[in-house]
Formats: structure tokens, sequence, C-alpha cells
């Protein structure tokens, strides 16, 4: 695979293309720089760096060296704090804001790196590495008209580029342009075979048209070149489920969670497919993990207020309910769970209350605010 020059492997987030949704949805994979971009640094020890700096505390290159290497070695603070002092001690080198831009991204700090990376190129960067990180944290803030501005600046410097072509792509799908998207996906594939994230988008278009023959060519070539990719077991899982083979489904789902435990569309998957079977336990645990997320997933909030009531902590099922209500403050059948998980709450104490015999002391049950009136009946 062509290169990048300074970075061959951005971080490729993948988002999968809702065509009938008109929606975007995202997983997160693992940050994916290319070793060749440290070449001449890998075989460095820091050991070797320290001593070079010790004798001689002021010199630039040294410290970015010494990034560069924390960086491969994901230790982030540490590159972070040798690359500002690269910049401290030669202020006027675009390269070193480069870097500090993929270490912040990697941090997962976007603005900041989308600030530092347009440093970069007022300073002169070079070549396609800076507008091709522009666009692609661009995308990762769903500017995707401004990321394709970046993006073609790139392809302008090198045509044949299949990160550029790639991303480019997934701007298209994301305005909606899935043929476009495809077209350039089959670039991105000619130019660079071995690139595996093209594949993987082509058969996430084809999942969402329900053309799951064309979906799975797609993924048996991903997955003969990258088996333990996240995104792929995701869209193998999502093939299984349009092709209501829910078993194969769940197993997929799992697999990509497994290798992905930041994968919160896989949780959400396993936990439809838990509710539809009454495992209600399991709904609870892969919900739970995703928490910060439910509020963006369709009847997500929903399905853990039940499935804590169902598995009998009426207490956590009556916030829940009460988040349920906050956004649909006449949703019938969250007014009724309140109801229902109340009245749960209140016999196990009692029923705790009668074993001990201690019929004088009943703690007083947490309603919430919104169920005490306008409630249906």
């Amino acid at each position: 695979m062509k290169g990048l020059g300074g970075i061959s492997g951005l971080l490729l987030g993948a988002y999968l293309f809702s065509i009938t949704a008109c929606s975007t949805e995202v997983i997160n994979q693992d940050p994916m720089v290319n070793k060749k971009a440290l070449v001449g640094v890998s075989e460095i020890k820091i050991a070797d760096l320290n001593e070079a700096l010790n004798l001689d505390q002021n010199n630039a290159g040294l410290y970015a060296k010494r990034a560069k290497l924390y960086l491969q070695d994901k230790k982030l603070e540490k590159a972070l704090a040798d690359i500002e002092q690269a910049i401290k001690f030669n202020s006027n080198q675009p390269e070193y804001y480069f870097w500090k831009a993929v270490i912040l991204r990697d941090m997962g700090h976007i603005t900041q790196a989308l600030e530092v990376v347009e440093e970069a190129e007022k300073l002169g960067l070079k070549g396609a590495n800076g507008y091709l990180l522009g666009a692609e944290l661009l995308i990762k803030k769903k500017n995707y008209w401004s990321a394709l501005e970046k993006v073609n600046l790139a392809l302008n410097e090198e045509p044949d580029n299949e990160y550029g072509l790639f991303y480019k792509g997934i701007a298209r799908a994301a305005l909606g342009d899935t043929a476009s998207a495809l077209v350039l996906y089959r670039r991105a594939i000619r130019n660079a075979p071995d690139f595996v994230h093209p594949y993987l988008h082509v058969s996430s278009i084809y999942n969402a048209q329900k053309n799951y023959p064309e979906a799975e060519v797609h993924l048996k070539k991903g997955k003969a070149l990258e088996p333990t990719n996240a995104f792929l077991w995701y869209q193998q899982g999502l093939r299984y489920k349009g092709l209501k083979r829910q078993d194969s489904a769940y197993f997929s789902f799992t697999q990509a969670h497994k290798l992905d435990a930041d994968s919160y569309l896989a949780n959400y998957q396993l936990a439809l497919i838990d509710y539809k079977k009454g495992n209600f336990a399991s709904v609870v645990t892969h919900l739970e993990k995703i928490a910060t997320r439910l509020n963006n997933l369709d009847q997500a909030q929903e399905m853990l207020a039940e499935s804590y009531e169902k598995t009998g902590r009426y207490q956590d099922a009556l916030a829940a309910y009460n988040l349920v209500l906050q956004r649909k403050p006449n949703d019938v059948k969250s007014m009724w769970g309140v109801r229902r998980s109340a009245w749960g709450l209140r016999k196990m104490q009692r029923d705790s209350l009668r074993r001990t015999r201690n019929y004088n002391i009943m703690p007083d049950i947490i309603m919430p605010d919104v169920i005490v009136q306008d409630t249906v009946y």
C-alpha cells in the first residue's frame, strides 16, 4: 500500500451509512499509525535519546524523535510533552505541529488537533498529509463539506492517494451520495488492494440496501485482509440480521465487541437480540456498558428501564423510566412502568420487613416527579 509520507494510517473511525434513514453511525477503532511513518526512529531506544538530551537539552529534533517513539508505544502524554518541547525550541517547523495534531487526535482531542494541523498548514506543511489529517478530523466532527474541501486539496497533490479517495467516499456517503461513494471506494481498492477499509464501507452500503450477496463478497475480501477488524464483524452481524439468522448475527456482534470493547453499536445490537428473546439480564449488561449513548439509540433507554423492572431492580427501573419521561412526557408505557416498578419496590420492601418482623420502619419510595400528576391509569 502506498504510504502517506509522514503517516500512512490515519485514525479510521468506521462509519456505517444507513441509506434509508439518512443517518451516520460510528464505531470507533484503535488508531492505526503505520510504523513506516517512524522509519529511522523505531530502531532508536528511548535510553539513547535520553542520554542525547542530557547532553543537549535544547535540541528540538531529539524531542521530536522521542515524541514519535512514545507515540509508537502509545504513551501519549509523554509524546505530547516531548513534541511541545520540540515546538518550544523550534516553533517554525510545520512537521512538529503535524505530529502534535496526530498525538492530540489519538488522545481524543479532536478540536485541538484540528487547530494545530491548521497551524501546520499556515507554516507551510508540504504534501497531502496535513490535508488528509484535517479531512479526517472534520469528518469526525461531521463537518462533511469542509472535509471535502480538505480532501480535494490532498487529491490535487496525490490524485491516486487511497486515503484521500477513502475519506472523500466517507464524506460523500454521509451527505447521501452513496453512488459516488461506491465509485470512490472502488478506486481506493484498485489503487491499494490491501487497504481493508474500503471493502468494509462498500459492504456497509450494500447491507443498508439489503443487497446481502454483494455485501458478503466484500466482507470476505476484507476478512482475508484483516480477520480481527471489529467493524468487519459488525457489518457481518448486520448482514446475518438482515437474513434473519439471529444466532449467527449474535455471534458476529459478540466478536465485534470482543475486538473493540467501545463498539457501542455492537452492544446495542446484542441488547436488541437479547430483548426479543426475553434475556433481560443480558440486556442490562449490554446497555449499561453504553449508558452515555442511550439517548441516541432508538428505544434503548426504554429497553433498559423495562429490563431493570423484569429483573427486579425496581429503583433503577424508576430512574430509567423517569429519564424516558423527561424526553417523552406523554409516554404511556413508561408511566405504567413507573407504576409497576413503584409497586414492585414497595412489595419488596414490605416482604423484607415482614421477614424481620419490623413493621414500623417503612422507607419512602423515591417517585419521579413526572409521575405525580398527569398519569394515565
